[in-house]
């Protein structure tokens, strides 16, 4: 697992590289959180939650990921073969504020499979895209008889979303393009999406 960095008040981290919570970490406060670097701000599969929440990568992006790993397995015989394959999903990430929450990069903001929540308002801001995604999870079987006798096969492919969620106003705006793909997007009060390039609201298929 990863470490633990908790205050009981407020708590701010500043770097002139990156800043990286990885392997189910903890970064948390009781009152206000502040992260900022020139470089990236990496939340992989780990935590981030404060009273209030704010995330500065100047330089650099700001990444909210939950990772997935495909494994397979199978085996042949005289008889026949045999083979699985599937999708594992590591521990989710998540930024969360009880009251308000702002995320500002100089590059791009992405959140896959990951979920990011205020209880207040959310402010998404980068200069570059903004990309909301989602993993997905594909499982199959296959298994055949005696030189390929009685061949049967199956395959499911889902979505695993991220989910952005205000209690009160929502703002996302992207000096290039937004991207919301097969993810939900909760408001409270007035939501507010805006791209200097393309918007796009994808519907993943599964």
């Amino acid at each position: 697992s990863g470490s633990t960095l908790s205050a009981n008040n407020n708590l701010s981290i500043n770097s002139d590289n990156s800043i990286s919570n990885l392997n189910a970490g903890l970064i948390s406060a009781g009152g206000g959180l502040q992260l900022s670097a020139l470089g990236d701000i990496n939340n992989i599969g780990s935590t981030i939650a404060g009273k209030t929440v704010a995330l500065e990568s100047i330089g650099g992006s700001i990444s909210n990921v939950t990772l997935t790993e495909r494994w397979s397995i199978g085996g042949n015989s005289r008889s026949g073969n045999m083979h699985l394959s599937g999708t594992d999903t590591g521990p989710t990430a998540s930024i969360t504020a009880q009251d308000d929450m702002s995320l500002s990069a100089g590059k791009d903001i992405n959140v896959k499979g990951a979920n990011v929540a205020a209880g207040g308002s959310l402010l998404m801001l980068a200069d570059g895209n903004i990309n909301v995604t989602a993993n997905q999870i594909t499982e199959s079987y296959s298994q055949s008889g005696f030189r390929g006798k009685d061949a049967t096969s199956k395959e499911s492919v889902t979505q695993s979303g991220s989910t952005l969620t205000a209690g009160g106003n929502l703002g996302m705006q992207a000096g290039n393009d937004l991207t919301l793909a097969a993810s939900a997007v909760n408001a409270g009060g007035n939501a507010t999406l805006m791209a200097g390039n393309d918007l796009n609201l994808n519907a993943a298929q599964t």
